[in-house]
């Protein structure tokens, strides 16, 4: 047991992978939280690195919204005092419903109450489930509150919708079901510098530690660099006008951003994709384009407020 975990008192469990933490997943948590303040106890998430599909079968693994890094932050931030990030390997995997419910929920975590969403499952080959949990805690005196499925609108909130949404462009709809725009973080390196040199545009390239997603085009997005939020402009690719290369990230600040800041953190919130990015006659035709890209890009922070 860890130091974090000795400090869980009457503790009240959210269980899940909660990737993105998306609308679904706060009102999971806004219960726990309720729960925990009712019984002067801790409200916890147990969730696990990496998603268990990884592990069981790695050629159906989803792409994930968020590092486990930011998970982490994102869950807090949600107010939940402890999370508890369980390592999910291969042994791990192994264990059957009941040993994973003695071992972990019993006498790890010590729980009080479990949430759960209601298409939950466990222990090997994912045969335990919701319905299994609820047994199993019934026998110990644990309460189990499985929480039904989260609608926007006619849109059912879930991990597996934002990405498709995402996969597709689509970032106003994957920003209403995250209730927050989607970010990318990581490091700026030191790009092959076409923007500075060929058009005269300063840009920050992005060493992305987030799994690729979005497909290749240019987007209107927030840049946060020293705990500064700029507007900017970002581009996913290859520059196919430069002779093609790796895809790459690379975000022009708009307010005049001259510092250098490779080497240094940068996350990059996308909002709206606002064109394919394709191969231009020239770097003036480029240019040209882009000019006009900024344009469209302040309308859209105007409409924004």
């Amino acid at each position: 047991m860890d130091r974090v975990e000795r400090k869980i008192k009457k503790s009240i469990v959210a269980l899940g992978v909660f990737d993105g933490v998306h609308r679904g997943h706060r009102e999971i948590f806004r219960q726990v939280i309720a729960r925990a303040k009712a019984v002067r106890g801790t409200s916890v998430v147990y969730t696990f690195e990496p998603h268990p599909v990884t592990v069981v079968a790695p050629s159906s693994a989803p792409k994930m919204i968020n590092t486990i890094r930011q998970r982490v932050a994102l869950i807090k931030g949600c107010g939940i005092n402890r999370v508890v990030v369980q390592k999910f390997t291969k042994e791990f995997s192994q264990q059957t419903p009941e040993q994973f419910f003695e071992r972990v929920i019993v006498k790890r975590l010590k729980a009080r109450a479990l949430f759960a969403g209601y298409n939950f499952t466990f222990g090997v080959r994912r045969s335990g489930t919701a319905e299994t949990l609820e047994a199993l805690a019934r026998r110990v005196g644990i309460d189990v509150h499985i929480v039904s499925p989260f609608l926007k609108g006619e849109t059912l909130v879930s991990s597996t919708q934002v990405r498709q949404f995402l996969a597709s462009g689509d970032l106003p709809r994957a920003e209403e079901l995250l209730a927050r725009p989607y970010f990318i973080e990581g490091v700026v390196v030191r790009g092959r510098g076409i923007g500075g040199k060929e058009l005269g545009l300063h840009t920050a390239n992005l060493d992305s530690e987030n799994d690729a997603i979005l497909p290749t085009g240019v987007y209107v997005s927030f840049a946060t660099a020293g705990g500064r939020r700029f507007r900017s402009v970002t581009n996913i690719g290859p520059n196919p006008t430069f002779c093609s290369g790796p895809v790459s990230v690379e975000t022009h600040i708009l307010e005049g951003f001259r510092r250098n800041i490779v080497g240094r953190r940068l996350r990059v919130e996308f909002l709206r994709k606002i064109r394919e990015e394709i191969r231009f006659a020239s770097p003036a035709d480029l240019a040209s384009q882009i000019r006009r890209d900024i344009a469209t890009a302040k309308k859209i922070f105007t409409e924004r407020g």
